[in-house]
């Protein structure tokens, strides 16, 4: 995926994902969940522009086809294009503060 052909959005808008018919043909299921689960940590550390589409990805994890594969594969070529992305803190003019509900 490292020479991909890098796209601008991370999912691709005209893909309906659904569950697969007996016509359809599978995924091998431990590199699709590998994927997600790979791109599930980055949706949570780096990435959060990514947090809903791979939420769509991870519903089919147990029943997922080749166009399931091919989605996931399409946001890798989108992470490839969009490296240079980044959340920048600079200490001077930005004080970070955190809350949370202890209930």
């Amino acid at each position: 995926m490292e020479e991909c052909t890098p796209v601008t959005t991370p999912m691709d808008t005209s893909a309906k994902l659904s569950s697969i018919t007996d016509k359809e043909a599978r995924a091998d299921l431990k590199e699709y969940a590998s994927i997600v689960g790979g791109l599930m940590f980055t949706a949570c550390v780096t990435r959060l522009n990514i947090v809903c589409a791979v939420g769509q990805l991870s519903q089919f994890l147990n029943n997922s086809s080749s166009k399931h594969m091919l989605t996931a594969k399409y946001m890798l070529r989108y992470l490839c294009g969009t490296t240079m992305l980044e959340i920048t803190y600079r200490p001077p003019s930005l004080c970070l503060q955190g809350y949370s509900d202890a209930n």
